[in-house]
């Protein structure tokens, strides 16, 4: 049911539940006392980006409610509990309560799979292809060339930059990050972040599309089958959506990853075609999608978000520091997810050295001083 804010409540979970779902609410009210900083780099509309990047995190209004990234930049700071592994005592019974939350899918929350059959189809292509083509030391190199720098156009610009705007950059760089993603055959940059921009909004609730509240297959692929979710939500990304290029690449996503498959065809043959372009798409696709399915469910809590957001290292390993999932939903506009040294975070080592050539700016990171006050209040608290 809705509680009038726009937000789903669910009555198998009262009043926590309705609580965790005024944030949307908490964001409105919020951003009249925001009004006057700045929370992104001037395009698109500044209330709405507000809402969409940080609604489902509640405020401390205890120290005014903001903390510095980068230069001249604020955003909302939730409220840190502990810096343990684990949750704090005092939340966790509230966590074992989000833990137990599950979720039945609405009537029109279906696979499609006559629509399905290409990406089916795509998967029997990309097992049974290799033992027709063999697999040559060429193709092999492409193959790593291909999932993981591919993966690296789905982490730096799908979700940080389209998603979450954590840094700024080129308009030119900003169609060479466009055109990456979408050759990774996810749609185009405006479906993926709006989609990922409400799974933001309503975390871990009955509006998240893709919760693992509602099951394992359902969050890490049956959603993208669901005709439902077929169409990029352009109301969520209108920041982008006004750019033409964009919504060319958006019209025609299904195109261009072909042309991928083309080059990589040129490159190494058949091999290549196989081997370089549909065995290391289909990597591809699942090692993004396990972010949806398991970063909810396997790691632990350094911080008591609203959600069942984990920090995962086996996860950051294999998604160049998506992983880090906690502490992303814990400051979710930040260009860096894994927040201390001994946190890989491959995307954003190579975010740093773009922005020491000038190709990106205005990296959005928590300030060494904020982390080491957090540390300071883990040592204070116990």
């Amino acid at each position: 049911m809705n509680d009038g804010t726009g937000c789903a409540v669910d009555h198998l979970t009262g009043h926590r539940t309705h609580e965790r779902l005024t944030r949307c609410a908490e964001g409105r009210e919020q951003f009249a006392h925001a009004e006057g900083h700045s929370g992104t780099d001037g395009s698109g509309d500044r209330r709405e980006q507000w809402i969409l990047l940080h609604g489902n995190q509640p405020t401390d209004r205890s120290v005014g409610g903001f903390i510095r990234y980068g230069e001249g930049t604020f955003f909302p700071k939730a409220p840190r509990v502990s810096l343990s592994s684990d949750p704090d005592p005092s939340t966790a019974g509230d966590t074992a309560l989000l833990d137990r939350e599950t979720f039945t899918r609405a009537p029109d929350e279906k696979v499609n799979w006559v629509t399905s059959i290409p990406f089916l189809a795509f998967h029997v292509i990309a097992f049974v292809g290799p033992f027709i083509s063999g697999v040559t030391m060429k193709s092999f190199l492409l193959f790593l060339v291909m999932v993981f720098g591919r993966l690296w156009f789905i982490t730096a610009g799908y979700h940080r930059y389209f998603a979450h705007r954590s840094y700024r950059t080129s308009r030119a760089f900003q169609l060479v990050l466009a055109l990456g993603g979408v050759s990774c055959v996810q749609k185009g940059p405006l479906w993926w972040a709006g989609h990922h921009r409400n799974h933001h909004r309503y975390s871990d609730t009955e509006l998240d599309v893709h919760s693992p509240k509602r099951g394992f297959w359902w969050s890490h692929v049956g959603w993208i089958l669901c005709d439902k979710f077929a169409d990029a939500p352009t109301e969520r990304i209108r920041d982008f959506a006004k750019y033409p290029e964009l919504r060319f690449i958006e019209k025609y996503n299904g195109v261009f990853p072909w042309l991928t498959g083309l080059a990589c065809f040129l490159i190494a043959g058949w091999s290549g075609l196989f081997v370089g372009f549909f065995l290391s798409t289909v990597v591809l696709w699942h090692d993004t999608f396990l972010v949806n399915s398991l970063a909810h469910v396997m790691g632990r809590r350094r911080y008591a978000t609203t959600d069942t957001s984990r920090n995962s290292v086996l996860i950051a390993v294999a998604t160049l520091g998506e992983g880090w999932h906690n502490n992303h939903h814990h400051h979710q506009a930040s260009a860096r997810n894994g927040f201390f040294w001994w946190e890989l975070d491959m995307t954003f080592y190579v975010l740093k050295v773009l922005s020491w050539m000038h190709i990106v700016h205005d990296l959005k990171v928590p300030s060494a001083e904020l982390l080491a006050a957090q540390r300071e209040q883990k040592s204070t608290s116990v």
